[in-house]
């Protein structure tokens, strides 16, 4: 089985320009055993207010799975540890979410030939304790 998800969470009129990538993407993959296999998008359209784009040619590309086994083996501890409070475990599992969100927009961004114009996430020091 199979599931789509277009993890900007809202349609991109820009073609040049990916949104910001939402959180979701990131909880449900830490979430589940599943693979994520990105699948760029790269299409011209031709905008008009009120009405339904026009879309010329839609080329799509299928990246390889991503699999994110350390992320997941790390949220596995984080929720087990009994060394860290619930602030520390929320904060951890944020950074690791916003993670794997970052590393997903990146892979689309290159399959879809659009910029991806936000920084990786900085790394809180709790996670170093964990690791």
């Amino acid at each position: 089985r199979s599931i789509g998800i277009f993890p900007e969470g809202t349609r991109n009129r820009n073609t040049h320009i990916l949104k910001r990538g939402k959180r979701g993407i990131g909880y449900l993959t830490l979430e589940s055993s599943v693979r994520i296999v990105p699948v760029g998008l790269s299409y011209s359209n031709t905008w008009h207010p009120q009405r339904i784009s026009n879309i010329d040619r839609v080329l799509v590309k299928i990246g390889n799975p991503m699999e994110f086994i350390e992320e997941r083996e790390l949220a596995r501890k984080i929720k087990l540890s009994t060394s860290l409070s619930p602030v520390e475990k929320k904060s951890a599992l944020i950074y690791l979410r916003e993670k794997i969100t970052y590393s997903i927009m990146y892979q689309l961004s290159v399959l879809s030939g659009k910029k991806y114009p936000y920084k990786n996430v900085v790394q809180p020091p709790v996670v170093r304790r964990i690791k």
